[in-house]
């Protein structure tokens, strides 16, 4: 008979089936978990060990400042100031959530951050650059809601002025991965590298060697503190410029033409003394992260402001290539200093009238005084009586049609006709280049190394703008010595001609009376070069020509005339006539180079004797001129006549 349970046997029994299924969980569970924990602290304990230091102790490399340019009496152009960039850890999984609260906090697009990190490789990545202090602020404040990031120091440039010397100075960018993988070791991603200027130039001194330490962080980011230091910072070596920064600051204020530059040299030693181009950019736009729309309008300027004028500024150099002209006349004997023609304001030469820039003409005259008022009519017959073969050569010997050399700085070559190019020319084309227009295209700075030539004896000078490299802590590592790229023999006599000649220019009614500065005697020749041949007799107001058909103005000068310390040369692209513009601004650069103390003897430099000149040019540059064959047909009743 079966046996009946009750109802309490009953439910303890289901009570016991069901303790029995809930300890089996339990057992499976804690053998389950046993197994996790002895697989994750045993088999793979040291992996996660690994991945534990890592989120805890990082390797921070901080940066070694850039070395400082430092003008020649040691006055600092450019230095360093503290920075503050924002690093996104990519290691850390709520760093996505963390940049996108970053972005919606200072209101920034999250798109261009992301594009920023992407460029970049390694954990920690650089997404914001030289922020301001309410940015900064903003971080700090949110700090515990941004975990995986951080704001770093390092050191960026600060500039006395913003655009000082910029075009000698340069700009740095963001090194690429070509560099980065080329220069393994040296560069990282993320660092500075110089794009133009001495910064260019002498990146791998200017950059120092970054220094690196071994630190504990917290869940945030935040360094708790340095475990190990592999190495401080060492700040790199400081660049001494030839540039006297009282002099560029004062120039740089005053020369406010829209395109032009200004070079200012000393001619017994090279250096560059100023440099200063127009239209000049902000060297503290690319302290930062220069964004897209303002590297594309300073490319696409028309006015060019990146182009450096006075070293890549080809220009005809108009009358101020009649010295040479000049020159090379005198040394040929195809003119003497007595030598007369008659300016009547025009000349027929075949089928063509050319013109004086004097309408009514200067009359009967002779060389001096067609230098010192710049007659047009002269000088066409003067060089077709040369020969542009001689005046090429002593332009070219001189420094003309050919890159000078300055200090690791690119340049523009220039153009002088040469060989067979010589052979092509008509007796127009000739007379044409006399008065400096055509085809001859000269740079500022080779003019300032030619016009040296001729007042400092003959040398041949490479300008430099650099003076010397000099460690940290003030060392001299290497120093730029005076190089004579080559001697020019020109006859005494002639010489002393033209450069009376040039001092006539400035001080007796001539076309550079502009220049005259009291107390000062100032030497030099005006130019004007066309930038379209002037058609028929008629003349224009120069207001009521359109801007880029405005004739470039010209002055090249030195000062003081009687010993000359300076070399100056000045160009106003469509300033109007030389006299003008560019005499006005000469004026300037020497009352500037006065009050800085440079048109005095300076203490210990090294200067070539006017004395020296005689000794050493003692003959003519290239044999006389015996027959007119460089021009037939032309002028030979004058010729004749002489």
């Amino acid at each position: 008979m079966p046996v009946a349970f009750g109802e309490d046997e009953y439910i303890l029994e289901r009570y016991r089936r069901r303790s029995r299924v809930a300890l089996g969980l339990l057992l499976v569970g804690a053998v389950a978990i046993i197994a996790r924990l002895w697989f994750l602290q045993v088999i793979r304990g040291g992996y996660y060990l690994r991945l534990s230091e890592q989120n805890r102790i990082r390797i921070i490399v901080d940066e070694a400042p850039r070395g400082l340019i430092l003008d020649r009496e040691g006055r600092v152009i450019v230095g360093n100031q503290p920075s503050y960039d924002v690093l996104l850890d990519t290691g850390n999984r709520l760093a996505r959530a963390s940049l996108r609260n970053m972005a919606r906090l200072a209101d920034l697009p999250e798109s261009s951050l992301l594009a920023l990190g992407s460029r970049q490789r390694g954990r920690v990545v650089r997404v914001l650059r030289d922020v301001d202090f309410g940015v900064l602020a903003l971080l700090e404040e949110h700090r515990v809601q941004l975990p995986g990031l951080e704001v770093r120091v390092r050191p960026k440039r600060r500039f006395e002025l913003p655009s000082l010397a910029c075009h000698v100075i340069g700009y740095l960018g963001e090194a690429t991965r070509a560099e980065v993988r080329r220069f393994a070791g040296r560069l990282r991603p993320g660092d500075r590298v110089g794009r133009s200027g001495v910064e260019k130039a002498f990146d791998r001194y200017l950059r120092g060697i970054d220094g690196r330490r071994l630190v504990e962080t917290d869940a945030t980011g935040r360094v708790i503190r340095t475990l190990r230091r592999a190495g401080r910072p060492v700040p790199g070596d400081n660049l001494v410029l030839t540039i006297d920064l009282q002099l560029q600051a004062s120039l740089e204020k005053l020369f406010d033409a829209r395109r032009g530059a200004v070079v200012v040299m000393d001619p017994g030693t090279g250096e560059v003394l100023a440099m200063v181009s127009r239209p000049s950019f902000d060297l503290s736009v690319f302290g930062r992260q220069v964004q897209q729309d303002e590297w594309e309008q300073l490319r696409d300027d028309p006015d060019s402001p990146l182009t450096n004028r006075c070293l890549v500024g080809q220009y005809a150099p108009g009358s101020t290539f009649k010295v040479f002209v000049a020159l090379a006349a005198l040394g040929t004997g195809a003119v003497r200093s007595e030598t007369e023609f008659t300016c009547t304001g025009k000349v027929r030469l075949g089928d063509k009238d050319f013109y004086c820039w004097k309408r009514e003409g200067h009359g009967p005259i002779r060389l001096r005084d067609a230098i010192v008022h710049s007659c047009n009519i002269y000088f066409y017959k003067t060089g077709l009586a040369t020969g542009m073969g001689p005046i090429a050569r002593l332009a070219s010997q001189l420094g003309l049609g050919s890159p000078t050399g300055i200090s690791f700085l690119s340049e523009a070559p220039g153009f002088v006709p040469s060989g067979e190019q010589l052979k092509a020319l008509w007796p127009g084309d000739v007379a044409t280049m006399a008065i400096g227009q055509g085809r001859i295209l000269v740079t500022p700075i080779q003019m300032a190394v030619a016009f040296s030539a001729l007042v400092n004896g003959g040398e041949v000078l490479t300008p430099r703008i650099v003076e010397a490299i000099r460690s940290p802590d003030g060392r001299t590592l290497k120093r730029f010595a005076r190089q004579v790229r080559r001697h020019v023999v020109i006859p005494r006599e002639h010489l002393d001609l033209v450069l009376d000649a040039l001092r006539g220019v400035v001080n007796e009614g001539g076309t550079g009376w502009r220049a005259r500065v009291k107390g000062i005697l100032v030497a030099g020749k005006t130019g004007t070069a066309q930038v379209v041949q002037r058609v028929g007799e008629e003349e224009v107001p120069l207001d009521q020509i359109p801007y880029n058909r405005r004739p470039h103005s010209w002055f090249v000068g030195f000062a003081p005339a009687e010993r000359p310390r300076i070399v100056f040369v000045v160009v106003v692209e469509h300033g109007g006539p030389g006299g003008g513009a560019a005499a006005s601004y000469a004026r300037e650069v020497v009352d500037c180079a006065a009050k800085a103390g440079l048109l005095g003897p300076p203490p210990g430099a090294r200067r070539a004797a006017p004395g020296r000149l005689a000794a050493r040019m003692s003959r003519p540059v290239s044999r006389p001129l015996k027959t007119n064959k460089d021009c037939p047909g032309l002028l030979e009743g004058e010729l004749a006549a002489r």
